[in-house]
């Protein structure tokens, strides 16, 4: 865990970050509580099973599911590599660092291609 709060604070003044769980009600107190012990820099907590209907232009997360959902909207879905989602074939990173500079990455190939060629 201390890998990853590292990388929400180093990357919390380049992206907004939002935590997506799908606690049910009896875990939504302890996990804010445990956000909050650990210091886990985000935006805002959203408590839902339904991460695809969010607003956000990249997803991580290591359900099967949830990645798919999210890809079939068009955005970014990247799986955290664990042993039970080694079936997903879209973008895989192993640790949240490299999730947020994989995004980082994503969005300035994305910007070069929007802007067009260069003329000289």
């Amino acid at each position: 865990i201390d890998c990853a709060a590292a990388a929400m604070m180093q990357w919390e003044n380049t992206f907004d970050l939002y935590i997506a769980t799908a606690q049910p009600p009896a875990g939504r107190y302890p996990t804010l509580h445990w956000l909050g012990v650990n210091r886990i820099a985000c935006n805002g907590v959203h408590m839902t099973r339904d991460k695809h209907l969010l607003k956000g232009y990249a997803l991580l997360d290591d359900f099967i599911h949830n990645l798919e959902k999210f890809s079939e909207t068009g955005r970014l879905a990247v799986c955290l590599d664990h042993p039970w989602n080694q079936e997903w074939a879209g973008p895989r990173v192993k640790t949240v660092d490299e999730f947020f500079a994989y995004v980082a990455e994503q969005i300035r190939l994305e910007d070069a291609a929007s802007r067009g060629p260069l003329l000289a």
